[in-house]
C-alpha cells in the first residue's frame, strides 16, 4: 500500500513521545465525561483525580468552546 501523506498539504507536527503519557491521562480521566462539555466541566473533572497536577495545566491552556469528545480535548492541548 502507498501512503498518500507525501501529497497532503500544510505542515507535519511533531510529537514528543513523552506527551502521549500525559495524553492517555486525559483520556482515562475524562472517558465518563458527558460530551460536548465546555472547558470549566473539564478542569472540575481534572481537579477530582490523583494526576491533576500533572494534567490540569493542560486542560487549562485549551481554548475556552464546547468539546465534542476526548479526542477534541487531546487535541486541543496539543499533546497529539
Amino acid at each position: 500500500m502507498v501512503s498518500e501523506q507525501g501529497g497532503v498539504s500544510g505542515e507535519r507536527k511533531e510529537v514528543d513521545v513523552k506527551d502521549y503519557p500525559k495524553a492517555a491521562a486525559i483520556g482515562q480521566i475524562l472517558k465518563d465525561l458527558d460530551f460536548p462539555a465546555d472547558k470549566k466541566k473539564k478542569e472540575r473533572t481534572g481537579r477530582a483525580t490523583p494526576q491533576s497536577e500533572e494534567i490540569l495545566p493542560d486542560l487549562q491552556r485549551i481554548e475556552e468552546r464546547q468539546y465534542g469528545s476526548v479526542s477534541d480535548v487531546t487535541k486541543a492541548t496539543g499533546l497529539v
